[in-house]
């Protein structure tokens, strides 16, 4: 048995329950690795375009450029671990499943040690990250 803030129990949840919510949180982790990956490559575009705008001014005005570094985190996607979860549910052969706090937390809550970074990340390119940071 797991303790998670003074929570020390178990739960049993409805597999088919379960399956529908983690596949309900999944469709909203991909819409957010969408929408990044369609704006990463535009956002990447325009701050190229300003380095060179700096670039093209130093260079009229007779002088050197500064050292130009572009610096752009690539959207984070972690659908994989929602689909090994997914397989993990469609092939159990019970109708339910028995869940941690820790698994609930991140099963049906949608709460994973990584989420915070995600959002963050994703943020940069992603209106529905930078809604659910908030």
């Amino acid at each position: 048995m797991h303790q998670i803030h003074g929570i020390s129990m178990n739960i049993t949840v409805n597999r088919e329950r379960l399956l529908e919510k983690l596949k309900e949180n999944r469709a909203r982790h991909v819409k957010i690795v969408q929408e990044a990956n369609d704006n990463f490559y535009t956002e990447v575009a325009r701050k190229l375009e300003a380095k060179l705008d700096a670039v093209r001014t130093a260079a009229t005005a007779g002088e050197k450029p500064r050292l130009i570094a572009l610096s752009v985190q690539p959207p984070v996607d972690h659908t994989g671990e929602y689909d090994t979860v997914i397989t993990m549910l469609e092939y159990h052969t019970g109708e339910t499943i028995q869940l941690t706090p820790d698994e609930a937390r991140n099963l049906l809550e949608d709460r994973w040690d990584w989420m915070r970074v995600f959002l963050e990340t994703n943020a940069a390119y992603s209106k529905s990250a930078r809604a659910l940071g908030e």
